[in-house]
């Protein structure tokens, strides 16, 4: 079941090491300019090893992400590790987001 507005069949960012299980979903992003959703493991993202899947399947990788289907337009969530709670804030890097430098306000 999921919470989320969006559809299942919505595309979303991701990397191939989330899809293979090799990293965690430690940070997610909802781009303000197009509403795109990113789930991402904090690391800088290399576009050999970013990838677009639909939003069922990375909620199928990580049921914990339902709690962010309310996250707005402009906004990141990201935790430490995957036993950690989400943190959520404004996103004021824009696209730049690690998890080395994300720039939040609270």
């Amino acid at each position: 079941m999921t919470y989320f507005k969006e559809k299942g069949n919505t595309m979303v960012i991701t990397t191939k090491d989330i899809l293979l299980r090799t990293r965690p979903i430690l940070l997610v992003s909802h781009d303000f300019e197009d509403g795109m959703w990113e789930f991402l493991d904090g690391d800088d993202v290399d576009e050999n090893n970013a990838c677009i899947v639909s939003l069922d399947e990375i909620l199928r990788i990580d049921g914990s992400l339902n709690a962010l289907h309310d996250l707005p337009l402009g906004w990141i969530a990201y935790r430490n590790d995957i036993n950690d709670v989400w943190k959520r804030g404004r996103d004021v890097n824009g696209s730049q987001l690690t998890n080395n430098s994300k720039n939040v306000d609270l």
